[in-house]
């Protein structure tokens, strides 16, 4: 009885504006674990991250992640500073492996493409800020709505990069600014093309895009990516619902 609930459970993800402070594209963390050759005179302490939208080459996109280090005396100081130029790595994919080479370091893409261009300015800026170091994560490099027009939501199972499969039942929104709108569902796995399950005409009223029941709906494999865009959006309310597909092991 507890499996079949589990499987007949729905899970609803919601892409609910398109604003600066609802489209972070970046999933960041740090482990202070012991790492080889560590002294205990410059142990880890905690590591930021800082967003400058024009402080890179061109006037673009520039991280800066900063590793501190804590002597035996209790002391902190900046171990290492890494900066990561939008204009050389020029995707979010090539971000990601830029800030997973950093140790301690483990990145994600959160709602964006892994090809989403990170060779420009449409960032928000964001002060030096702690890197979780939880086990939870921080979401990060935030896309500025004034200079686009795209909303993303990504969806994974369990976590929203990951491979487990879903079956998806509905897909229901409405948006203003529909010229030539189009929403649409795709795979965007790391390293892989992108695969378009659905694409369908946009339309401004409370619509349903997608309307099965259990026995109709069809399993994905995650991570799944949800795209509603148009020249002239500017403002988005998206939900998807999904249940879990009974062979979730993303293989």
């Amino acid at each position: 009885m507890e499996h079949n609930a589990v499987l007949n459970e729905s899970r609803i993800y919601r892409l609910s504006a398109l604003s600066d402070t609802a489209m972070p594209t970046l999933a960041v963390r740090y482990s202070m674990a012991p790492r080889a050759g560590e002294l205990p005179s410059a142990l880890p302490s905690r590591a930021t991250i800082t967003i400058s939208a024009t402080g890179g080459t061109g006037s673009k996109l520039l991280i800066t992640v900063k590793q501190y280090v804590r002597d035996t005396a209790g002391t902190e100081t900046v171990g290492t500073t890494t900066s990561i130029n939008g204009a050389a790595y020029t995707t979010l994919s090539a971000i990601v492996d830029a800030l997973n080479a950093i140790p301690g370091i483990v990145a994600w893409v959160l709602h964006a493409p892994h090809s989403y261009s990170t060779d420009s300015n449409d960032f928000i800026a964001l002060a030096e800020t702690d890197i979780r170091a939880d086990g939870r994560y921080l979401e990060t490099l935030y896309r500025d709505a004034s200079e686009v027009h795209t909303a993303y939501l990504r969806i994974g199972n369990p976590q929203v990069w990951d491979k487990g499969r879903l079956l998806i039942k509905r897909i229901f929104g409405s948006a203003t600014g529909v010229t030539n709108g189009t929403v649409k569902l795709v795979s965007d796995e790391y390293g892989k093309d992108q695969v378009v399950h659905l694409n369908i005409t946009q339309v401004a009223a409370l619509t349903q895009y997608l309307a099965d029941n259990i026995e109709q709906a069809q399993p994905y494999k995650c991570p799944l990516l949800l795209i509603v865009a148009s020249d002239d959006l500017s403002a988005a309310d998206y939900s998807v619902q999904a249940v879990q597909a009974e062979d979730s092991s993303g293989c």
